[in-house]
């Protein structure tokens, strides 16, 4: 993420982003380093992080984002989620949700069919 407002910490990146997709990490440029300001924000998922490349050209702050898909991950993050309070909690209800969702999906189609035949 590119332009960003020299006020922008890394907890408003997460709040922002979070539109996306679960934020794993977020790592920024220092608030004294030289405009544009840029930062790495680092999803759990493809799709959340594509879903952040629809946010180019939003303002945020007082700036323009620009959003692109970076070819590394981040290294020494200033912000991760495994660091915040509740973290495993959440991954394994994500987990349990999904494979609920798997059970549900395959019981649906084991039901359509069972009403073919």
């Amino acid at each position: 993420v590119t332009n960003i407002d020299q006020g922008i910490t890394e907890a408003h990146l997460v709040q922002y982003f979070s539109a996306c997709g679960a934020v794993e990490a977020v790592r920024t440029s220092p608030a004294s380093s030289p405009p544009p300001r840029f930062a790495w924000v680092e999803f759990d998922s493809p799709a959340a992080a594509a879903s952040a490349l629809g946010l180019t050209g939003q303002q945020l702050g007082t700036q323009i984002l620009k959003v692109q898909m970076s070819r590394s991950s981040i290294n020494h993050a200033s912000w991760k989620a495994s660091d915040q309070p509740g973290y495993e909690e959440r991954k394994q209800a994500q987990e349990r949700a999904r494979e609920e969702e798997t059970a549900r999906v395959a019981a649906a189609a084991a039901t359509a069919a069972a009403a073919i035949a």
